[in-house]
């Protein structure tokens, strides 16, 4: 009898970490949800490094209704699922990518300066510019990108508010750019 409610204990415990896990992850994309990156935000105060800063990267599809309007909204998905999949790419160890909804990403890294971010926001711009999708006809994806240091005072609410700002400065410049809080 032991043994046998030992086996159950272990599957219970197992069925329970994935349940944890499906319910911190998007279901399209397979990144983190808010859920999963407000777990990330609680834990990632204990695994500083030295020269390293927090940084958030606030990603958005450019004129993602348009996608789902002329190629339909398989086509948006697979929009969706490219762009996660290149958001994931850009992540290190130790670092998150997620979906926050919609058409918006988000990317919690660590850098050593403000050269350091706007060479990641760099470099995930000219990855999603790259991507070919069959399923979207002529469009071609691109991102905008706001980025800020994550620095104290303020915390979450205050560092996404300054990479939201940054985000929509560069959609008015007509996307497929990028800005850093100021």
């Amino acid at each position: 009898d032991l043994m046998q409610t030992l086996d159950t204990l272990r599957q219970t415990r197992s069925e329970l970490s994935v349940a944890q896990q499906l319910v911190r992850s998007d279901d399209l994309t397979g990144l983190s949800n808010r859920r999963g990156l407000y777990r990330y935000l609680d834990e990632v105060g204990r695994h500083q490094i030295v020269g390293q800063k927090l940084a958030l990267l606030l990603i958005d599809i450019d004129h993602f209704k348009r996608i789902n309007d002329l190629s339909g909204h398989l086509a948006g998905d697979s929009a969706l699922r490219a762009v996660a999949e290149e958001v994931r790419r850009q992540a290190g160890a130790m670092e998150l990518p997620c979906r926050l909804g919609g058409d918006e990403f988000a990317l919690v890294i660590r850098v050593s300066d403000e050269g350091d971010l706007a060479n990641r926001a760099l470099s995930l711009i000219a990855a999603v510019r790259a991507l070919r999708l069959p399923s979207l006809r002529e469009h071609r994806v691109s991102v905008s990108v706001g980025g800020a240091i994550c620095v104290d005072p303020g915390g979450w609410s205050a560092w996404y508010s300054r990479a939201d700002t940054a985000l929509y400065e560069a959609k008015r410049q007509g996307g497929d750019h990028w800005r850093l809080a100021r």
